[in-house]
C-alpha cells in the first residue's frame, strides 16, 4: 500500500523536473540563443541562465574582454557599429564534444533585441566547474587564427578605428 503514494510522488517529482528544464528557457533571447547554438551543431549539456547585459558603447569596444568578443563577430561579417548604444544581452551554455577542445566547454550567445549576434567559447572542467582559459570564438580559435593582421597591429587598428 506504501509504494503506489510513493510511485505517485516520484512520477510528480520527475515530471516536475522535466517542466522545470523545460521553463529554464522561458524567455525569447534563451530560446534564440539555444536555437543558434543547436543550428551551429552544437549538443548542449546546460543552459546557465543569463549572466547579464552591457550597453555597447565605442568606449568599452576597445576595453577587454569586449574587443576580443567582438574581434570574433567582425571576422564573421558583424558590424559593431550597428549595435553601439544597444542593450547586449549574454546567455550562457555548457556544450558537449566541442569542436576544438573535445570536451565540454562554456560559451556564451550574444544577443540584440532576442537576435542572437554571435559567441564565444572557454574549455569546461567539471573537476572544479571552471572555466579553464581566455575567450575563444564559437569553434574554439584565438583572435590571432582568425584575423588577417598579427595580434598587436590588429590591436592599433582596432582602438583606431573606435576613437
Amino acid at each position: 500500500m506504501m509504494k503506489v503514494p510513493f510511485l505517485i510522488m516520484v512520477i510528480v517529482m520527475f515530471l516536475t523536473g522535466c517542466l522545470n528544464a523545460q521553463d529554464d528557457l522561458k524567455s525569447p533571447g534563451s530560446k534564440a540563443a539555444h536555437d543558434y547554438l543547436r543550428e551551429k551543431g552544437f549538443l548542449i549539456d546546460s543552459y546557465e541562465g543569463e549572466r547579464g547585459s552591457y550597453q555597447l558603447t565605442k568606449a568599452n569596444i576597445k576595453e577587454l574582454p569586449h574587443m576580443m568578443e567582438w574581434g570574433y563577430f567582425a571576422e564573421e561579417g558583424v558590424d559593431p557599429e550597428l549595435y553601439f548604444n544597444r542593450n547586449i544581452q549574454v546567455e550562457h551554455f555548457i556544450v558537449k564534444d566541442h569542436p576544438r577542445f573535445k570536451k565540454k566547454a562554456h560559451v556564451a550567445v550574444f544577443l540584440a533585441d532576442n537576435e542572437p549576434i554571435g559567441a564565444t567559447s572557454v574549455p569546461w572542467t567539471d573537476e572544479e566547474a571552471l572555466q579553464a582559459g581566455w575567450v575563444y570564438s564559437l569553434d574554439g580559435q584565438t583572435l590571432e587564427e582568425v584575423q588577417p593582421l598579427p595580434y598587436p597591429e590588429w590591436m592599433q587598428a582596432w582602438s583606431k578605428r573606435y576613437r
